[in-house]
């Protein structure tokens, strides 16, 4: 069964000290650099955890760093090709000052750091809070047994994907037709997330724990909301292009648009990346133990 509600506190008090710490330091420290805290003390304090209870064998340590590494390389590159197109920085006091390609570093510090807690909250749930609800080692071995290849194409999601495309640039053309003809954020999320599902779906599908991914998802959407509503846009730190956008803005949250909403949603597909890693690495260990020599 589930380990008790109050587990969360490795995540929930980190969380508070960090907007403690943001409240307490406001001024000494540009206000989106400090903030960065409130993704980076419950990263160490999860990592504490799971390591003190023996949580993070090999296999789930070399996965997770190698999805950390890959989504955070790909996150980068795409924010320097496209960022300047979809986000503003009218703030120039809320950051270090530091820019790539007009980009604040500030930004890459994100990628890391958020990545980072998705997939590591997700390895939270999946290897200790709904751990029930895990594939066992024995059954990664008999399907990385079963499996041609770690990357099989799958079309199956094309159809969803391209539905949801099409629906995104009818709704931009509604509700928000000047600027760009297509809602480019939105477009570059959806085909931000077909990628991994149209590679790895296939493969990874049958080993995604599903309560953990819902309960991760949840906990790092709410966080995110507090965020950047509530801090973020208020501040100035960054905005959005909104002739770029679908046009769905939450009024009340400074004109949040609805991509910044679901961004966590489809970002999401760095938890398939983590499973194919996991998958590959028991394939490639039972390779490896198939080439050795028996003893007479």
């Amino acid at each position: 069964m589930p380990r008790s509600a109050s587990d969360w506190q490795v995540v929930g008090v980190p969380v508070a000290l960090a907007l403690l710490l943001v409240a307490l330091l406001a001024g000494r420290i540009p206000p989106y650099t400090l903030s960065l805290s409130i993704w980076a003390i419950p990263v160490l304090a999860m990592t504490l955890f799971l390591h003190r209870r023996k949580r993070l064998s090999p296999e789930v340590r070399s996965a997770l760093w190698i999805a950390l590494v890959t989504t955070f390389v790909l996150g980068s590159v795409l924010d320097l090709l496209l960022g300047n197109f979809f986000f503003t920085f009218p703030n120039p006091a809320a950051v270090l000052g530091w820019r790539l390609h007009g980009i604040p570093i500030e930004e890459f510090g994100f990628y890391l750091l958020g990545g980072w807690c998705v997939t590591l909250g997700y390895v939270f749930c999946d290897q200790w809070w709904l751990a029930r609800y895990d594939r066992s080692p024995d059954s990664y071995r008999r399907w990385s047994r079963r499996i041609s290849a770690i990357l099989i194409p799958s079309l199956r999601p094309a159809g969803g994907f391209a539905l949801l495309a099409l629906v995104g640039i009818g709704v931009k053309h509604w509700l928000n037709p000047g600027g760009d003809p297509v809602p480019g954020y939105f477009l570059f999320l959806v085909g931000f997330a077909y990628l991994p599902s149209f590679l790895l779906g296939r493969v990874t599908g049958p080993f995604l724990n599903l309560r953990a991914l819902a309960m991760t998802l949840s906990v790092i959407a709410g966080l995110s909301l507090v965020w950047e509503a509530t801090l973020a846009l208020p501040g100035g730190w960054w905005g959005y292009r909104e002739t770029d956008m679908l046009g769905i803005f939450i009024e009340p949250w400074h004109r949040l648009p609805l991509e910044a909403v679901t961004v966590w949603f489809f970002s999401a597909q760095a938890i398939l990346v983590y499973e194919a890693i996991r998958i590959y690495l028991h394939r490639r260990a039972q390779a490896g133990t198939e080439r050795s020599p028996k003893l007479p």
